[in-house]
């Protein structure tokens, strides 16, 4: 059981960066409203950081399916 809620974890932040990009480019006022957020949200105005934050929620990500596979293999 414990394992199904990894793998869900694990397709969020997967597909969390997809959303978020798509949500930025959507309108150019949520932009704005993005940007003058708080910390990880204001700096998503640059490529570089983008990349970095984008990045790494993938890997949470894979580490998390990774971390599911190993739990559903101990519980058989």
């Amino acid at each position: 059981m414990k394992h199904k809620i990894v793998f869900y974890m694990a397709c969020l932040f997967v597909m969390l960066p997809l959303i978020l990009w798509s949500t930025m480019n959507a309108n150019p006022g949520i932009r704005m409203t993005f940007l003058n957020g708080p910390f990880p949200f204001s700096h998503l105005g640059g490529g570089p950081f983008q990349l970095a934050f984008y990045s790494s929620l993938v890997m949470t990500g894979v580490l998390l399916f990774g971390a599911g596979v190993r739990l559903r293999n101990l519980q058989k």
